[in-house]
């Protein structure tokens, strides 16, 4: 893995830790960009909880809702672990 800013490399292991860690190979880390072409194709084809972490990761990456994360989807469809993640960043949120 190669060297990356400490708000990079905690996003990194932010989109590692949820429940599809393959998430995090959406990301060009080196030149630090999201694929968006694939981040889209993902959509289609990933389960309720691994959309909606994603959506959830792409909210802090644009930092915008270009994706439509939606809270109450997110609690109602991830689990504990991921939820507690969310809150986590909530109340230390990182700028990658």
């Amino acid at each position: 893995m190669q060297h990356l800013a400490p708000a990079r490399a905690r996003f990194r292991q932010l989109a590692e830790s949820g429940p599809d860690p393959r998430v995090a190979d959406l990301w060009d880390w080196e030149n630090g960009v999201l694929k968006t072409d694939r981040f889209e194709d993902y959509l289609g084809y990933a389960s309720s909880g691994e959309e909606v972490y994603a959506r959830f990761l792409a909210l802090i990456w644009f930092r915008s809702n270009h994706y439509g994360f939606d809270l109450a989807t997110a609690i109602d469809r991830l689990d504990y672990e991921c939820r507690m993640l969310i809150v986590t960043h909530i109340l230390a949120p990182i700028r990658p």
